[in-house]
């Protein structure tokens, strides 16, 4: 069962499709690309991901795309992707070019890029990141905690 269709999105979806793969290398058109990258960015968010375990999901989920897919979808969907991504702890650079060539580029990355220490500062600024790298987020303690309380080698408990 395809996950709901956020309120925010249903006027750049095609609910026909959602939650259906599509190849967008075969006369993919503009709905088709805002369905696809709203659809597994619901679920992203529904499943809390970020940090490495997004960054594993976006390169496996969309292997492949080019700056030209990238273009397809409408501007307000690529901002808001790559908004989240960086909220969620994912680096895509904002250099003031095209968000589509900056999407394509860190989805076909083979490791997660490192924030610039300047760039992470100014994300941390605009408000809490769902991250470890972020001293005030939820997720940075709950990390921590766990890798305080995981057993050291030679240790037992």
């Amino acid at each position: 069962m395809p996950l709901p269709i956020p309120d925010h999105a249903k006027n750049f979806v095609d609910e026909k499709i959602w939650g259906k793969r599509i190849n967008p290398t075969e006369e993919a058109n503009t709905s088709q690309v805002n369905t696809q990258i709203l659809y597994l960015q619901t679920g992203y968010k529904i499943y809390d991901e970020c940090d490495y375990i997004l960054f594993d999901a976006i390169t496996e989920d969309f292997r492949g795309w080019t700056e030209e897919i990238f273009n397809l979808a409408t501007t307000d969907v690529n901002r808001r992707f790559r908004d989240f991504l960086r909220i969620n702890s994912v680096y895509v650079p904002m250099t003031g070019g095209a968000i589509a060539a900056r999407l394509a580029e860190t989805v076909n990355l083979e490791e997660m890029p490192n924030w610039p220490d300047e760039d992470l500062a100014k994300q941390k600024k605009k408000g809490v990141m769902n991250s470890r790298f972020d001293e005030t987020s939820p997720k940075h303690a709950e990390f921590y905690q766990l890798k305080a309380e995981a057993p050291r080698a030679g240790h037992s408990r």
